[in-house]
């Protein structure tokens, strides 16, 4: 029987190890070892106004909202398909995802949330895109409140030299996964990132390939290294 191939996830727990049972089912040996630690903030945010929109652009943010704040209420908007499921998960009932990344949150907003909904954006201490300033520049009033902080790991003990493929799922875990491996021999790794920006954080090194999903979610994270296994090209790769 042939040995199989160790995938690295990246991603933050518990997440992580729903993602690792993915590759497991498609053949890999996952290891599950989160490259960013989350922390709640040590002040408990004032409670939103029941008409308040909620936009979520992480599990991490609809997790660290659900163990402060008690009222589900809200209207809420996530920014892509898992992070609704564990908003709904959590007892949210008017719950719509934008199905994309923080560009399509402000675009779901934009089209269907009125001037007059006061909004507030529960995110960790550092946010991709600019959904505040946008939604400000086209006449909302919307704050952004931090419910939790995602610092960078100080180490691993992942043996680098034993994986073959790495799950990265922000620019920001790609950029303390980096840090994690810089000095090390990393030109046999395939890194599989969730979004070109995430991808973009990996620069400063060399890697085998490079695989970028078609959309940023696990399915399509699935789907690019399926891909990249039956034929050893994908398009978004970099070599």
């Amino acid at each position: 029987m042939s040995k199989r191939a160790k995938i690295w996830v990246t991603q933050s727990l518990p997440r992580g190890r729903d993602s690792a049972k993915d590759y497991t089912d498609l053949g890999f040996e996952a290891i599950v070892s989160p490259v960013l630690v989350m922390e709640s903030v040590v002040s408990i945010p004032p409670a939103p106004e029941v008409q308040t929109l909620l936009i979520f652009t992480s599990r991490n943010g609809v997790s660290a909202f659900a163990e402060m704040t008690q009222g589900r209420a809200n209207p809420v908007i996530c920014v892509g398909d898992a992070t609704a499921e564990l908003a709904k998960s959590v007892g949210f009932v008017k719950v719509s995802s934008a199905g994309g990344d923080a560009q399509d949150v402000v675009k779901l907003v934009l089209k269907s949330v009125p001037r007059s909904r006061p909004i507030r954006h529960c995110s960790g201490k550092h946010v991709q895109g600019r959904i505040v300033e946008q939604l400000t520049d086209a006449g909302y009033n919307i704050e952004r409140i931090r419910y939790y902080a995602a610092s960078p790991v100080a180490q691993t003990e992942i043996d680098i030299k034993e994986v073959t493929y790495v799950a990265l799922y922000s620019p920001r875990g790609a950029a303390s996964f980096v840090n994690l491996v810089t000095g090390k021999e990393t030109g046999h790794l395939t890194t599989l990132s969730i979004s070109p920006a995430t991808d973009a954080a990996l620069e400063p090194l060399s890697f085998k390939n490079r695989l970028i999903a078609e959309a940023p979610d696990q399915r399509s994270l699935l789907a690019a290294l399926q891909s990249h296994r039956q034929d050893h090209t994908y398009s978004g790769s970099k070599g």
